[in-house]
């Protein structure tokens, strides 16, 4: 059977799913329903799921007409093992279930526009460069706000804007570029964010080009932190560490191939004695202090705790295209459809 051009990769880690407005409606249905409904029909669905092992849901309930759907387990993430989400984790389980020579992800709590996949594709085919979709809030079906971009591109006076690379989760890349760079760096799980900022400053100094524009956009439904652990006995530990200065350290203090890898070496002792006393590495400036400051109990959390020296200690380290590998092997075992 013929690959499919694109892999829509969905991660998830939310047991439930307490959306203001549907309340009533499980977090898969209305993604799984809009993905049904896009005009551009070449691609396959990748569910990458964190608690795959006790997730109680009835597949044959659901309609799916018209493409695969492969629900997945994360099984290499010692993060995940540790307790927390692991966001970049889940989406590199994702990639390496993924047969597409495009990519294109997704949050459980999205709806697409029948067009997207569509511009996702065309702009890569036509003009080389990767869509990062922009969102729009939703609460039910009431339109709640949307993502910052939309203002850069209209204080610009422009439909669209290339190399920007202030991408957010809902973002498109090849199959290529994330086997060249190692996707999502694992360094950065069980912290505070920045998965996204940093694959795109990467992506970027690879040479790839990312593109913004007014027509590519998904819907995602406000929902409230309660549906992401507590339910059915979930519970994931609280992110311990800032991210702030590993991106700062990676984009400041390393040069070249090393500078756009991710997974393939630890911190040398030099990086790890700037990373450990204070966000701003010694004196200078963090580019994530603020609101990309992970703050616990209202103090900023630092390289400090326990699990930081254990995750420090054994870094995610592995080949992207040889774990893909194994699991493109196993990918019939967890077809849904």
């Amino acid at each position: 059977m013929e690959s499919p051009f694109l892999s829509v990769v969905l991660n998830t880690a939310r047991p439930g799913f307490t959306m203001h407005g549907r309340k009533d409606v499980h977090h898969f249905n209305q993604t799984l329903q809009s993905l049904a409904a896009q005009t551009y029909r070449n691609f396959e669905l990748i569910i990458s799921d964190t608690i795959y092992d006790i997730r109680g849901f009835d597949w044959s309930k659901v309609g799916y007409p018209g493409y695969s759907v492969f629900h997945v387990p994360v099984t290499h993430s010692l993060s995940k093992n540790m307790g927390y989400s692991s966001i970049s984790a889940t989406k590199n389980n994702g990639i390496m279930f993924s047969s597409g020579k495009m990519l294109f992800f997704l949050d459980d709590c999205s709806e697409l526009p029948s067009n997207l996949l569509d511009i996702i594709v065309r702009e890569y085919q036509t003009k080389k460069v990767f869509t990062n979709a922009m969102f729009i809030k939703k609460i039910g079906n009431e339109l709640n706000g949307r993502d910052c971009r939309w203002d850069i591109l209209e204080r610009a006076g422009v439909d669209s804007l290339t190399n920007k690379t202030d991408v957010y989760g809902y973002m498109s890349f090849s199959m290529d570029a994330a086997l060249k760079i190692g996707a999502f760096d694992e360094i950065l799980d069980h912290g505070r964010q920045l998965d996204d900022v940093d694959i795109g400053k990467r992506l970027v100094l690879a040479g790839y080009k990312i593109a913004i524009n007014k027509q590519a956009f998904v819907y995602e439904q406000e929902h409230s932190n309660e549906s992401f652990c507590g339910e059915k006995g979930i519970t994931f530990k609280t992110d311990i560490k800032c991210n702030g200065p590993i991106v700062y350290l990676k984009y400041e203090r390393r040069r070249g191939e090393d500078r756009i890898k991710a997974n393939h070496r630890g911190f040398t002792g030099e990086e790890i004695g700037l990373l450990r006393p204070c966000y701003k590495l010694a004196g200078e400036t963090c580019v994530a202090s603020g609101r990309g400051c992970c703050m616990i109990q209202n103090k900023a959390a630092y390289m400090q705790h326990p699990d930081c020296d254990i995750y420090i200690a054994n870094p995610p380290i592995f080949n992207l295209a040889n774990e893909r590998q194994i699991r493109l092997s196993q990918k019939n075992n967890y077809r849904v459809k």
